[in-house]
């Protein structure tokens, strides 16, 4: 099993904490960031194979993380688009990958035990959360019998959840979705979220809903974000 950590974009809304460094490089616990806490957990949980895509001060990130370099593989895969173009650039420049992957974006940052949950699905999956309110702006996921039939921030509606973008693909629908991502990439569609390619092939694919019913999965999209998760991090 491979993890693919997007850490491309700029994170503009957190204002002064990105303004000399990669969101990801935010630290949410002393003397712990974002990117650090994720790759912990990647290398608790057994995952040791890590693909970074890069873009906003890559080199900064790449010396932010050499102390890894005797504990895991890291392959930085840089998006030079990164300015113009959404993360459906980012993963089209990465690599076929032949194997299991978990999918996570670089801002991140969920309890232990959804990760474990998420590496022992039999299936594809996404984390979904039936106990919160649909958020206005944010990822949702829209479900038929436990399937996805589309993600995005556009869907409200019967049978639409609270999503976050933490994911495990079979090697077989990991392929289905690069190729659609390809396509769109191909045809200069790269200012959406790749799921919108997804969605394009969502009647291909079988991914299971993980509801994690009120456990730690969230974005660290501005600086109330940060707050609110620095402080369940001291809770938990």
């Amino acid at each position: 099993m491979k993890a693919v950590i997007l850490n491309s974009g700029i994170g503009s809304r957190l204002g002064k904490y990105t303004e000399h460094n990669p969101k990801c490089m935010v630290e949410i616990r002393d003397n712990q960031t974002i990117i650090e806490y994720q790759i912990d957990m990647l290398i608790r949980n057994g995952i040791t194979d890590i693909i970074i895509s890069t873009g906003y001060m890559e080199e900064l990130l790449k010396q932010h993380l050499e102390k890894y370099s005797n504990k895991c593989d890291i392959k930085f895969v840089m998006n030079p688009e990164f300015r113009t173009t959404n993360y459906i650039v980012s993963l089209n420049y990465i690599e076929d990958i032949e194997d299991e992957v978990i999918l996570m974006h670089g801002d991140l940052v969920f309890e232990q035990s959804v990760l474990i949950d998420m590496i022992h699905s039999p299936c594809s999956a996404v984390v979904i959360d039936q106990s919160l309110p649909l958020p206005e702006k944010d990822f949702k996921a829209k479900l038929n019998k436990n399937l996805v039939e589309s993600i995005g921030i556009e869907f409200f509606g019967e049978n639409t959840y609270a999503s976050q973008p933490l994911y495990k693909f079979t090697k077989e629908e990991w392929k289905l979705w690069k190729q659609e991502i390809s396509k769109f990439c191909n045809n200069k569609i790269t200012n959406v979220y790749a799921e919108f390619a997804l969605n394009e092939i969502t009647d291909q694919l079988k991914i299971n809903g993980l509801d994690i019913n009120g456990r730690l999965c969230n974005e660290i999209d501005n600086e109330e974000d940060l707050i609110k998760i620095k402080d369940r991090l001291k809770r938990l």
